[in-house]
């Protein structure tokens, strides 16, 4: 609770003093000495500056005119607001910045002292409401506040109270899971919150979806990675190879096909005949078309496919190959496609999953060296148990 009231507070001290930092109220007093806002605007510039006796009673003096001039003045009752806080007078500054959030819910220095005044309190449900209200009114809030608040999100406390403010889907809801996949140290609270407030059937969702798992793989959280793409697939897979036959396409990656698509090399889900299959094609060159990420227990396994067109040539033929996600990731198997230059032929092979090695890359590899293009087939890939 403290480190996560600690944050609140650091975001709203900063900012506040970033967003009162303008000198321009200043000129624009020299312009127009009786301007309302001018004489508002330069008592905040005054307090942001120095908080010595006679500045801050400058300050009141120029708010309160300025308040006289403007009853409604935002401007004024903010500054006279500030005042009494400096002079620790927290009622009567509860009660300017009361009447001044009143006349608007757009203005984000009142917005940011709301959030320090809940923070000192120990609100933090009351902190972060005022986060979700400012980020809702203010496009200068996202740079300021929207980075403390995904590193916030690291804290359980904090992670468990996001969920409602983010289940209306406000502005900054893209945006927040987007800065929290990229740049948070720490995503389990925005995978956590994730799974409360994203939709799995949603296009935009599933690509926020994707960042997470992304990012946990980066960083070899297969665990929690595993637990999103389950989560977001409605459960564990019933086989061991998702889509193995290349007729159910998955939304969510990972531990689902991943192909590669460049000049030199592709895969491609394609017709062939009646069925669909998985066309491998490499351009005078050799490098990794698809993987799929595995989670398969120790033991001994068969796994068997379907090829076909795949030329005689050995430097040209398709490679399948398992090899260990974690640690120096030691293979597991690795074959060439059997040749099938004019049909198709199957391709059987038995490997170890040895203790320690908890998850698996299945590595689908194209190669044409001996010759300009290369495009060769494989379907029906599974991977059972060999007892």
């Amino acid at each position: 609770m403290l480190a996560a009231l600690a944050l609140c507070y650091l975001a709203a001290t900063l900012a506040l003093a970033a967003y009162l930092h303008d000198r321009s109220a200043q000129t624009a007093l020299r312009i127009a000495p009786s301007d309302a806002r001018a004489l508002a605007g330069t008592a905040t510039v005054l307090l942001q500056a120095d908080q010595s006796q006679g500045t801050v009673a400058l300050a009141r003096e120029q708010a309160s005119e300025a308040l006289q001039r403007e009853p409604i003045n935002v401007l004024a009752l903010r500054a006279l607001g500030m005042v009494a806080s400096l002079e620790g007078n927290g009622a009567s500054a509860r009660e300017f910045f009361g009447l001044a959030t009143r006349l608007t819910k757009r203005d984000l220095p009142l917005q940011l002292w709301w959030i320090e005044q809940e923070v000192v309190e120990g609100d933090l449900s009351g902190a972060l409401a005022y986060y979700d209200e400012a980020l809702r009114t203010s496009t200068r809030a996202n740079n300021l506040l929207l980075p403390i608040l995904v590193k916030a999100s690291a804290e359980p406390l904090v992670a468990r109270r996001l969920p409602p403010l983010l289940a209306p889907r406000p502005e900054y809801f893209r945006q927040f899971f987007i800065q929290g996949t990229d740049t948070a140290s720490d995503i389990s609270g925005i995978a956590a919150i994730g799974r409360q407030v994203l939709d799995r059937s949603d296009g935009d969702d599933q690509d926020l979806i994707n960042r997470t798992i992304m990012r946990f793989a980066r960083e070899q959280q297969f665990d929690q990675a595993w637990d999103m793409f389950t989560w977001a697939y409605g459960g564990s897979p019933e086989e061991n190879v998702v889509n193995g036959k290349f007729e159910q396409p998955v939304a969510f990656r990972l531990f689902n096909w991943d192909f590669t698509q460049s000049d030199a090399v592709t895969a491609e889900i394609a017709p062939r005949g009646d069925t669909d299959s998985l066309y491998l094609v490499a351009r005078v060159s050799r490098g990794l078309a698809a993987r799929q990420l595995l989670r398969l227990q120790p033991g001994r396994y068969r796994l068997q496919a379907l090829v076909g067109d795949v030329p005689d040539a050995s430097i040209d033929r398709p490679t399948i190959g398992i090899i260990c996600a974690e640690g120096g990731g030691t293979p597991l198997e690795a074959a060439a496609f059997p040749a099938s230059p004019a049909g198709q032929e199957a391709l059987q092979e038995t490997f170890i999953v040895p203790a320690g090695c908890r998850y698996q890359w299945l590595d689908l590899t194209a190669s044409a060296v001996g010759q300009d293009e290369v495009r060769a087939w494989i379907d029906e890939i599974s991977i059972r148990p060999d007892r």
